[in-house]
């Protein structure tokens, strides 16, 4: 059996929102290393997550320990996450800019692995075979083609 964990919308800061309580990087801090733990404990095949992981779209205002602190709880995974780009990931919502942003520093550096458009990741286990296929954010104008034009391929699901 294929083991994923779904996530989406981390939304990590160094900021904590007016409206909340406590320290909003400590607590996800801590769920995040919840879902490490849970990875080891159900030894899980990947996490995928579904964008917006930093919630700051300006590179500037995610400290470096931010990203040292992402890098550092998810060493302590079982498996690979895959991510995909939200908006909030990258400046003026557009993926060619992902090379400035912390995600992209956290690509770079193998923490994170990137899928959505032409980047597929395939898992095979126990005579099964699951396509992982995603669109980042690309504006606020949807290009439904996007979804349309992906085709099953020798994979059992997709």
């Amino acid at each position: 059996m294929i083991k994923l964990v779904w996530r989406t919308d981390v939304h990590f800061s160094d900021y904590t929102p007016s409206k909340r309580t406590g320290n909003w990087t400590d607590d996800v801090s801590k769920k995040l290393e919840w879902i490490g733990k849970y990875t080891h404990d159900h030894n899980i095949d990947a996490v995928i997550d579904g964008g917006d992981f930093f919630d700051i779209k300006t590179p500037s205002k995610n400290s470096h320990s931010l990203v040292g602190r992402t890098a550092k709880i998810h060493k302590g995974y079982a498996c690979p996450v895959y991510t995909l780009v939200g908006n909030h990931d990258v400046k003026y919502g557009n993926i060619d800019y992902i090379d400035e942003q912390p995600l992209g520093v956290l690509f770079n550096a193998g923490v994170f692995d990137q899928f959505g458009y032409d980047k597929e990741v395939i898992f095979e286990k126990d005579n099964v075979k699951l396509r992982l296929v995603g669109i980042p954010y690309h504006g606020t104008s949807y290009d439904w083609d996007l979804i349309r034009n992906i085709k099953k391929g020798d994979e059992d699901y997709y």
